[in-house]
């Protein structure tokens, strides 16, 4: 959180306090609490803060809010501010499945002396209106039960849609959409544009946050995954242009962000450890660009980015959403010519899944946790491993770079000393047996012998601990992982 919100959130606190107002709700809606974690710190004056955005579940032993998911946090979380006091943070998931509840008690002085709090699932009931039942509802669910009803395909993976996946990394799903906007993009020169050359889908366009389960696809998924009225338009794209816009996709990175790119025709790499592109908190796009994105590659072999730098050449055509191709979510292609192609996506990708796949939707081109994004470390290292945590997994993926380094280090000494102790104990027994005239010993070969055992062993600790972060899913960047050329 900029210095600046809290000066202004603290500004405000004091006008109010100057009028007399000594209990201040907050309502933040920073679209995440990694973001509110930040900002309470730095507060003065307020009492409770409603957070939103991120979707996080908080709730308590015995609360009815999605009883098969684990809590962030408990409901409410408490986050000391800047003098030390204990500031109620609430929010819920949404698509109107819980209620939160908080109960406060202040005291004259305006102090919060004690709560309560619980997350309370969302159930339906009381009498349904006649009217509304016959001329909304019940046409409704028999629009709905058509779509369920209505199989376009089946699918041997399970798709993950889910926010916190589309937001942050490579997702099935995306790749899937994205694969239908690039194959809608083909059709573009029958309506005066270019075929597309690639695709890119926002992962907040994708809104089922949910893993549809292997088995059948129905017309009723599709409209989960790309309800809006978004369509499929092509675009040309200048090469830096084209840079500028993974740019502002990868900017909000460890943090959900629905500008995070879903992506087909090509692969990139990127590097959360150096400068994401600029969001300003007032809303507005920045005209600065970040330096993440390291390597861009179409699936013809043409490198567009390579270490950083974009590689000069002819522009890149661009199978995306109008909403995109008009600026939004500050991608920079608002001052470019976009042609439609008379499909929405949610259309495009129907029309994929059953016409341009055949109905079948397999492990191998759609694994799960994608195969077309890539994290790298700051060593320029390739890390497939993925996980579905943020903040406390990307510490211990830290620990568990940290951990290996140490153990192979660790290896390499204990390797060396033993190496120079063999070559000691060789030379002395070669000075020995040279008083009466007998051969040296080889004490190259045992040397030698020390160092590769050595070696092995340091090796060995390393590929223990990797396997290790592998298998557990550590870190949440790394979830962006599995890169095409792996």
């Amino acid at each position: 959180v900029d210095s600046d919100v809290a000066q202004a959130v603290n500004d405000e606190v004091k006008a109010l306090q100057d009028q007399g107002i000594n209990r201040i709700v907050l309502v933040s809606h920073l679209q995440g609490l990694s973001e509110d974690r930040d900002l309470v710190p730095a507060l003065s004056g307020v009492d409770i803060v409603v957070a939103g955005g991120g979707d996080e579940l908080l709730k308590n032993d015995g609360d009815t809010c999605l009883p098969d998911e684990d809590p962030v946090e408990a409901y409410p979380l408490l986050l000391s501010d800047a003098d030390g006091i204990d500031v109620p943070v609430v929010t819920a998931p949404g698509g109107y499945r819980c209620i939160g509840r908080l109960d406060v008690t202040f005291d004259a002085d305006g102090q919060i002396t004690e709560w309560t709090g619980s997350s309370i699932g969302v159930e339906l009931d009381g009498a349904q209106e006649e009217y509304s039942l016959e001329n909304i509802e019940m046409p409704l669910t028999e629009a709905l039960a058509e779509l369920e009803a209505t199989v376009i395909g089946t699918s041997d993976v399970d798709l993950d849609g889910q926010r916190a996946s589309v937001r942050t990394s490579a997702a099935n799903v995306g790749e899937l959409l994205a694969d239908a906007l690039l194959a809608a993009g083909q059709s573009a020169p029958d309506f005066g544009g270019l075929a597309a050359d690639v695709a890119v889908q926002n992962g907040g366009g994708i809104r089922n946050d949910s893993i549809i389960g292997a088995g059948e696809i129905t017309l009723s998924d599709t409209f989960d995954i790309a309800p809006f009225s978004n369509f499929v338009v092509t675009v040309e794209v200048p090469r830096d242009v084209f840079k500028d816009m993974l740019e502002n996709g990868v900017a909000s990175l460890p943090d959900q962000g629905g500008t995070f790119p879903q992506i087909a025709g090509f692969t990139f790499e990127v590097d959360p450890s150096e400068d994401g592109k600029p969001i300003p908190d007032d809303g507005s796009c920045s005209d600065e660009t970040g330096s993440r994105i390291r390597t861009v590659e179409l699936d013809d072999g043409t490198t567009i980015v390579e270490d950083g730098e974009v590689v000069a050449g002819d522009p890149v055509v661009v199978a995306t959403i109008d909403f995109l191709a008009r600026g939004g979510d500050c991608y920079p292609l608002g001052d470019l010519e976009a042609v439609g192609v008379g499909a929405s996506y949610q259309q495009a990708l129907a029309s994929y899944i059953a016409d341009d796949l055949g109905g079948a939707i397999s492990a191998e081109d759609y694994p799960e946790g994608g195969a077309r994004s890539s994290i790298v470390a700051a060593s320029g290292d390739t890390d497939p491993a993925s996980t579905d945590d943020t903040t406390d997994d990307t510490t211990a993926a830290d620990e568990a770079a940290a951990e290996a380094a140490a153990a192979e280090q660790a290896a390499a000494d204990e390797a060396a000393a033993e190496a120079a102790a063999a070559e000691q104990a060789a030379a002395d027994e070669a000075g020995a047996e040279a008083t009466v005239d007998e051969p040296l010993a080889d004490t190259g070969t045992e040397s030698w012998i020390y160092v590769v055992a050595g070696a092995t062993a340091a090796i060995g600790g390393v590929l223990v601990v990797n396997e290790s972060r592998r298998t557990s899913k550590i870190s949440v960047l790394d979830r962006i992982s599995s890169t095409i050329r792996r």
